[in-house]
C-alpha cells in the first residue's frame, strides 16, 4: 500500500483517505487485477478509482513494512506518490517528510 493509505498508517494527516495505491510485482499485475475485480464490491473503471493498482520492480518490496496488518511501502515511496497526488497530496507529503522521513 502507498499513497493516502500508506501515509495514514505511517504519519496520519488527513481526516479522510480518498484513494489508495497498491503496488504489485510486474509479473503479477494481471493476476492481481483479476483477484481484485473478482470481488463483487470492486468495479474496474478508466479513471477516478479509489484503488489504483501499479506495478513495481521487485526491489520496491524489499522495503515493505507492516502497519495495522497492511503491507506498507517505504515512507520515501509514499512521499513520492503523495507529491504527485491530487487535492492535498503535497501537504500530506510534507507532513510525512517531517514526521517519518526526517529531513
Amino acid at each position: 500500500m502507498s499513497g493516502w493509505v500508506g501515509a495514514d498508517a505511517v504519519a496520519p494527516f488527513s481526516t479522510s483517505v480518498p484513494n489508495t495505491i497498491v503496488y504489485v510485482p510486474e509479473d503479477g499485475f494481471i493476476r492481481s487485477l483479476e483477484l481484485l475485480t473478482s470481488r463483487s464490491e470492486v468495479t474496474q473503471v478508466d479513471r477516478g478509482g479509489r484503488i489504483r493498482l501499479r506495478t513495481a520492480p521487485r526491489h520496491v518490496f524489499a522495503f515493505v513494512s507492516e502497519a495495522h496488518g497492511q503491507p506498507i511501502v517505504s515512507p520515501v515511496r509514499i512521499y513520492g506518490d503523495l507529491v504527485s497526488a491530487d487535492n492535498r497530496g503535497a501537504d500530506a507529503a510534507e507532513h510525512l517528510r517531517e514526521v517519518a522521513i526526517g529531513f
